[in-house]
């Protein structure tokens, strides 16, 4: 099965940085800037407004990816399960990942990832 996600995709006022439109999913993988002063409170904004339009957002700290990314593409799979989307392979999923290729509402799970994977 395929799943696809596209690069910097706007959406509203916001550049989501990755898109699977199939079941709405946005990844948001964070960098230093978001832990600065007043960052987290622009990051709930932007997911509340897009949660507001159908998207559940999963956020990703930049370490957590580079340094944990078998955990990492695991949740993202099982988001994607969650979602609705179609089931992907870990090993397929792992390889597009690793190439660097580009291409509702939250759930309880998510929102548990999403602070599972942000801590880094």
């Amino acid at each position: 099965m395929n799943v696809k996600f596209r690069r910097q995709v706007p959406i509203g006022p916001y550049i989501a940085d990755f898109l699977c439109i199939d079941v709405k999913l946005i990844l948001e993988i964070d960098g230093d800037s978001h832990y600065e002063d007043g960052a987290q409170e622009h990051d709930r904004k932007r997911d509340a407004f897009l949660q507001e339009k159908g998207f559940a957002v999963l956020r990703l700290s930049n370490r957590r990816v580079l340094e944990d990314t078998d955990t990492v593409v695991t949740h993202i799979v099982e988001c994607l399960e969650e979602l609705g989307g179609p089931s992907p392979s870990l090993a397929a999923t792992r390889s597009t990942l690793s190439r660097g290729e580009r291409e509702n509402g939250p759930s309880s799970s998510l929102a548990a990832t999403r602070s599972t994977l942000s801590n880094s």
